[in-house]
């Protein structure tokens, strides 16, 4: 038997003739063998890939000056539309408007601006939680139109257009921090199940 095993072990691999002769192997060698691959497999997949980060970083990658061309633009585009939006605030009949525009557009370029100075000193990761920050901002304008243009909601009048200004910007000002959050906590979870099959071994 152990002429047999020393064989096997330094014979070149052979598909059929190791196949046959695998029941020559102690059972403890084919399940530590197997709990190996196991693991390995399991944390090839767990490995983030470039299609698992959000905000397209293979277009970053393959095309930075393009990346960098458009969020310059987009920049350029939160500074002029929040001061506009404060603007368009004050010219409504609604006087909270004014306060609720105040705060997202403060925010909005609190949340840009962070995110542009993380990018100049390499912090890539917290420059995409930034703008993920920043992006609902953006939105909100699009999202209470079409919240408002809901009949039950138009009927409300003032209070109604009011109501939903608020509450999207509370929304938008909590989510994207909960969602990084979420992230983060699942990759947590899969780097401590990727952890523990090896020590199961």
């Amino acid at each position: 038997m152990v002429h047999i095993r020393a064989y096997v072990l330094i014979r070149p691999f052979h598909p059929r003739l190791d196949a046959s002769r695998s029941s020559l192997l102690p059972s403890s060698a084919v399940c530590s063998s197997s709990l190996a691959d196991v693991g390995a497999r399991r944390s090839r997949r767990a490995r983030p890939g470039p299609r698992r980060v959000a905000f397209s970083t293979r277009l970053r990658q393959r095309h930075l000056q393009l990346h960098r061309v458009l969020g310059r633009i987009y920049v350029g585009s939160v500074v002029v539309s929040a001061p506009v939006a404060i603007a368009v605030a004050i010219a409504l009949p609604i006087p909270t408007l004014l306060m609720a525009s105040s705060i997202q557009a403060l925010g909005w370029l609190i949340a840009t601006g962070t995110a542009i100075y993380c990018a100049r000193i390499g912090k890539i990761q917290q420059h995409r939680e930034w703008m993920m920050r920043g992006y609902p901002f953006a939105a909100v304008f699009v999202i209470v139109r079409v919240i408002v243009a809901i009949p039950a909601i138009n009927r409300m009048g003032p209070l109604g257009i009011a109501t939903v200004v608020w509450s999207v910007i509370a929304v938008a000002s909590f989510l994207p921090s909960f969602v990084i959050a979420w992230q983060a906590l699942a990759a947590s979870k899969r780097a401590v199940k990727v952890r523990t099959v090896p020590a199961a071994s």
